[in-house]
């Protein structure tokens, strides 16, 4: 997938994913565990990546949409960014400018997918029970079916189609 910028006059609605970024981290490790809030900075970059688009937003809209100061903004992406989960392209200042350019995050690696039960497989001759034969009137029926829907498909002009349905069915 590759990402572009997106359009001056584009406008993304963000969603923010959520993610266990913690799994597999034990009480040990306590230095490489994420809070809530940068987990969900990473569910907010990780939907504009998602969306083909490199998450180019300011850190106070940021901190506005997830609902926090900016300065914890500023702490999840430092601590997003040490720990490898997004890369920061830090703006730079345009000559004359008071102002920097927005940074550019992206996401550098994926979280692992979660595990699911696997189904139990059922022996062959339970399925064929629990399914339910068609009797030879539906069996007749759905091979006319299939035979008139070929007929349609070769232009067969509908007197000569009806005819050898009439044949099929033994009228």
């Amino acid at each position: 997938m590759s990402l572009v910028y997106a359009p001056e006059k584009f406008k993304f609605i963000p969603y923010v994913k959520s993610f266990d970024l913690n799994d597999g981290i034990k009480n040990k490790n306590k230095k490489r565990r994420l809070s809530p809030t940068q987990i969900r900075l990473y569910g907010y970059i990780y939907s504009w990546f998602e969306a083909g688009y490199f998450c180019e937003v300011s850190e106070v809209k940021i901190s506005e949409y997830l609902g926090c100061a900016t300065s914890t903004v500023e702490v999840a992406i430092k601590r997003l960014e040490e720990l490898g989960w997004v890369h920061v392209e830090h703006g730079k200042r345009p000559d004359r400018s008071a102002k920097n350019e927005c940074n550019v995050y992206t996401i550098k690696r994926k979280p692992k997918a979660l595990k699911t039960v696997k189904a139990e497989k059922k022996p062959i001759e339970a399925v064929a029970e629990a399914t339910p034969k068609k009797t030879e009137a539906e069996i007749k029926n759905s091979t006319i079916y299939a035979i008139s829907k070929m007929m349609n498909q070769i232009n067969i002009n509908y007197d000569d189609k009806k005819w050898i349905e009439q044949r099929l069915r033994g009228y």
